[in-house]
């Protein structure tokens, strides 16, 4: 809906400083932050500075930032896409690759851009229960060769948790671990954590 009616250019602008903010004050500098960015925002002329606001005015060093982007993104204007992410990996900003799996990415796309994760879709996770984990092989194997870290999305058990780690993915994340949670909430759950 936002991206029809064209509010995604302000919901997401204010999304991308707000999560800067929020970072660059944690207590521990050794967090990063990642915000799923909308194709229309990654097209838009304004995108990159934008983003150089955003990390300007927070404070935030670019290498804590990872900008998310699902597969299809890529299916739109190749050309400008390619521009805006090679000039936010000239920031030192991680750019990850979403739901990983669901689209219709070349692995030539893959090999050209400079992607720093790769995030596999909840989708595959939960045929790993069910003996079914070709796909989430592919991918570490993918990863691997690309020189990329792996992110499985939507994990709900410990038996996921367990194989997938054993499979050598590199971060798990998921309900098992804790649900979305507001600011003051999530620095709780996470001093928690850390003692």
């Amino acid at each position: 809906m936002a991206e029809k009616t064209g509010i995604i250019h302000d919901i997401g602008n204010w999304v991308l400083h707000r999560a800067c903010i929020d970072t660059a004050q944690w207590p521990d500098d050794t967090l990063a932050v990642s915000v799923n960015v909308s194709v229309l925002q990654m097209l838009s002329d304004s995108f990159i500075r934008q983003v150089d606001q955003a990390i300007n005015s927070s404070g935030l060093a670019p290498y804590r930032l990872h900008l998310e982007v699902t597969e299809s993104i890529f299916a739109d204007d190749m050309a400008i896409l390619t521009d805006r992410i090679t000039a936010l990996k000239a920031r030192h900003i991680n750019i990850a690759i979403d739901d990983f799996g669901t689209g219709f990415s070349s692995l030539s796309l893959l090999q050209a851009l400079d992607f720093d994760l790769l995030k596999i879709d909840r989708a595959f996770i939960q045929q790993i229960t069910n003996g079914s984990d070709t796909i989430v092989r592919a991918t570490l194997l993918m990863a691997k060769e690309f020189g990329c870290r792996t992110v499985a999305e939507g994990i709900e058990t410990s038996q996921q948790a367990e194989v997938l780690t054993a499979m050598g993915v590199d971060c798990l994340q998921g309900y098992l671990f804790a649900k979305p949670l507001e600011k003051k909430a999530l620095l709780k759950w996470y001093t928690d954590r850390i003692g």
